[in-house]
């Protein structure tokens, strides 16, 4: 990298900062509009807020409550793509091969479709937020 290289570098990493620092400013001007807390019906359904998101002046976030939200994040894996189609490896994969096993089990034993999806969201629900 040349020296007009290093210093654009420099100015678009300020630029950032500046923008970030910014974005967190504001947020914690309007906390009272952008810190929301969900209700169990939203949050079952991971709802959008009222009015879509195209009708919101501020970003939102949803107050964690029991303090455990951010680990479901942990659950998106690698991926193996395939034809242009990303498969999911890992915990994801293992997460919804498991899915599958319950839905099939329940399905099989007790011939009930929403008793199947009930049993393997709840299951997917205790493992992902214990």
């Amino acid at each position: 990298p040349r020296g007009v290289d290093i210093q654009l570098m420099s100015n678009l990493r300020c630029n950032v900062q500046i923008l970030l620092d910014a974005m967190i400013n504001a947020v914690m001007q309007a906390s009272h509009e952008v810190v929301q807390t969900r209700h169990h019906l939203e949050w079952f359904w991971g709802s959008s807020p009222e009015g879509s998101v195209d009708a919101l002046n501020h970003p939102v976030f949803c107050r964690d409550l029991g303090s455990l939200g951010w680990c479901s994040c942990l659950a998106s894996g690698s991926q193996a793509r395939l034809a242009g189609i990303g498969i999911p490896t890992g915990f994801e994969g293992h997460l919804i091969l498991l899915e599958f096993m319950v839905f099939s089990g329940v399905w099989r034993w007790h011939g009930s479709v929403p008793l199947a999806s009930f049993v393997a969201y709840a299951l997917n629900w205790l493992v992902m937020i214990p």
